[in-house]
């Protein structure tokens, strides 16, 4: 399929925000807890359920990245 606006995306290894699952884990937890879509991981923030030492992580990310940092 050529460049032209429309076209489907050859890379279909690219997610939208839409459709990529997200992970969390607190420091006290051994296993994470998901997958959320992109808004839950903020609804939790906003509750309070989301600390300094949670841990977050994209499927298919290989690091961890921490609200502290």
């Amino acid at each position: 399929m050529d460049d032209t606006l429309g076209a489907e995306p050859r890379n279909n290894t690219l997610q939208t925000m839409d459709t990529q699952e997200f992970y969390i884990r607190q420091a006290s937890d051994n296993e994470a807890s998901g997958p959320y879509n992109h808004e839950q991981p903020i609804s939790l923030c906003e509750i309070g359920a989301v600390t300094l030492e949670t841990g977050l992580i994209r499927l298919g990310s290989v690091a961890w990245y921490f609200t502290s940092n």
